[in-house]
């Protein structure tokens, strides 16, 4: 059953369905003068009429859904250069991401009597559009987005869309930081690596060890292999070569160790100069505390820095005062003392943020955290132009755009469990359930049913245009008044209006 209807379109792409184990993609014609793909229609044959859940964060338990997929294809978009959060910490445009990153989300709906939770969310769609947009201006940030975004609210916890909202409403919100490496942050990390777990051995002027002079050397050798990379990385810089190697530590070493270490005498003098070439400079700082963090930092109940050398934790106390944190130094006299991060959960977000140690095992146990995340003000919710977004899909639904907590289209990737991709298919492969009067008819008649509200849909909008020529929602209705069971509809279309009369 299918029609040529070429209406616009919220999306140009249509990514692969994730779980088609074979993708074929044919090279675009630039030349071509073929009109815009239709609308088809497809029946839907399955049995069943309605869908029920238990998210204590939706107001119904059961709902019916007409169609699925969408010919409204709205969409869940941000502008390209909305900075995102990954799980390293780092604060990159949605415009950048890519399907296989990881970032930092939590959950959609908490489980039942508890908190939502910080959880690490797969990106697993990603796809561009252009559609008229609205600018929300908070306290703190600002964001230009579709109007059906969803982002979450602050007092109740619950979903709203961007034009839903209003000044003075609350969201949910975490501090952003944008800072990206440079080399005096790449300094500041030598430093604090070297201080916090390396070894040096040179002076100036020192020559051969076969001239009687010491054995010189600089290593860091470590258990967890991303800081060793990024020392890499940071000295090819400064045109210190170095690679990483294994490490005999001994037979009482509990894991595997690998090291970065340096022999050459011209270069332990470069490395010299860079570990004395201390900054007064936040990049510097923000380097020193992530790489001494990589060192001898631990993220569990609390964030804590170790080490015997009071003195050295004096230091990095002072460094991490000029970037607004405040460490409370616990001295542990004949053993090695400790600086605690004071303040909540989301100061230790921020230090993340802020300085981007390497270590993902010891940000990792960020999740599993409950989401106590600080308010955010609403100050203003502007039109905007028609201008090119992102949408995304995530394994958790969620992420944090411009600090805000945010989520992602929720309907598109129910899609891709019929066969379908969850970006232009999801607009022009419309699944129509011809039968659902006669099927919920059946529902409301059997014995085992108790009367209570059934939302009309939960998933894509019931009043979509094929509606119009089909009426399958109006008859749905007219069940519903029948059997004289209340009904509640959520739709974007002006068509709700036909219905009136079946609603009153």
């Amino acid at each position: 059953m299918s029609r040529p209807d070429v209406p616009g379109r919220g999306t140009a792409a249509n990514p692969p369905n994730r779980y088609e184990p074979l993708h074929v993609e044919l090279e675009p014609d630039p030349d071509s003068d073929a009109p815009p793909a239709p609308t088809v229609f497809y029946r839907d044959t399955s049995r069943t009429i309605l869908a029920e859940n238990d998210s204590p964060d939706v107001g119904f338990r059961f709902s019916l859904n007409p169609y699925r997929g969408c010919e409204h294809g709205c969409i869940y978009c941000i502008q390209p250069d909305t900075p995102i959060l990954h799980a390293d910490m780092a604060w990159r445009p949605i415009g950048e991401v890519r399907v296989g990153d990881v970032l930092f989300g939590f959950d959609e709906f908490p489980e039942p009597g508890q908190t939502r939770k910080f959880r690490p969310a797969v990106v697993e769609a990603v796809w561009w559009s252009r559609r008229p947009t609205v600018r929300l201006v908070t306290e703190q940030t600002e964001v230009v987005a579709t109007a059906e975004h969803r982002w979450l609210q602050a007092r109740n916890f619950r979903w709203s869309e961007t034009r839903q909202l209003g000044p003075g409403r609350r969201l949910r919100y975490v501090p952003v930081a944008t800072e990206e490496f440079d080399d005096d942050y790449r300094i500041g990390y030598l430093a604090g690596m070297t201080l916090g777990d390396g070894t040096f051995r040179y002076q100036p002027g020192w020559r051969s060890d076969r001239l009687g002079y010491p054995a010189a050397y600089w290593r860091v050798a470590l258990a967890d292999q991303e800081p060793l990379l990024r020392l890499v990385e940071f000295l090819a810089r400064f045109k210190v070569e170095a690679s990483v190697r294994r490490f005999n530590a001994g037979s009482s070493a509990r894991r595997i160790m690998e090291a970065v270490q340096v022999r050459s005498l011209p270069r332990l003098a470069i490395i010299h100069w860079l570990l004395n070439a201390e900054r007064d400079g936040c990049s510097y700082r923000r380097g020193f505390l992530a790489g001494f963090f990589d060192a001898e930092g631990h993220n569990g109940d609390s964030l804590r820095l170790s080490q015997v050398d009071v003195s050295v934790l004096e230091r990095v106390q002072r460094y991490a005062a000029g970037l607004g944190f405040t460490f409370e130094l616990e001295p542990r006299p004949g053993r090695a003392s400790t600086l605690r991060l004071t303040g909540r959960l989301v100061d230790r977000i921020r230090f993340f943020s802020t300085c981007r140690p390497a270590i993902a095992r010891k940000i990792g146990a960020l999740y599993g955290c409950e989401m106590s995340i600080d308010p955010e003000t609403v100050l203003a919710v502007e039109p905007g132009p028609v201008a090119d977004v992102v949408d995304i899909q995530t394994s958790t639904g969620t992420f944090f755009a411009a600090g805000l907590a945010t989520h992602n289209c929720y309907a598109r990737p129910t899609h891709e469990y019929l066969g379908f991709s969850a970006g232009l298919d999801f607009e022009r492969r419309i699944m129509v359930k011809e039968d659902a009067p006669e099927l919920l008819r059946r529902t409301l008649a059997a014995p085992r049913w108790e009367p209570q509200v059934v939302a009309l849909s939960g998933n894509t909008d019931c009043y979509q245009p094929v509606e119009r020529r089909l009426e399958i929602t109006r008859r749905c209705l007219e069940v519903f008044a029948e059997f004289r069971n209340p009904v509640s509809a959520i739709t974007k279309s002006a068509l709700v209006a036909r219905d009136a009369d079946l609603f009153a």
